[in-house]
């Protein structure tokens, strides 16, 4: 609790025998404090939707960055034991196993 509340009661005089004034003027400060408490709270609200957002964003590109990587490639020779060569663009040349290939329904 703000210290500043409990410092503006008059600590020193008994609660009953505070005006009414004196009531309302803690009352008043209670008030503004609540108000206070409650645009913080609304603006920590609003963070932790932001940040919830952006930890699902992250998720996602993680995700998709843990996908094996798609490449476009030509197929330079495929040989009788069934292992498939293929350029990909920039020249790298990859060797596929015969296992890959009948995912791909083979190449023939």
């Amino acid at each position: 609790m703000d210290e500043s509340i409990i410092n503006n009661t008059n600590t020193e005089r008994n609660p009953t025998s505070l005006t009414e004034q004196e009531y309302e003027e803690i009352i008043e400060d209670l008030q503004e404090t609540i108000d206070e408490l409650q645009e913080t709270i609304d603006i920590r609200t609003k963070e932790v939707s932001s940040a919830k957002k952006d930890n699902e964003q992250l998720r996602k590109e993680n995700s998709q960055l843990k996908r094996t990587p798609l490449f476009v490639a030509s197929v330079i020779d495929i040989l009788d034991s069934g292992e498939v060569y293929l350029r990909q663009q920039g020249g790298i040349i990859r060797n596929i196993s015969p296992e890959t290939t009948m995912l791909w329904g083979g190449l023939n």
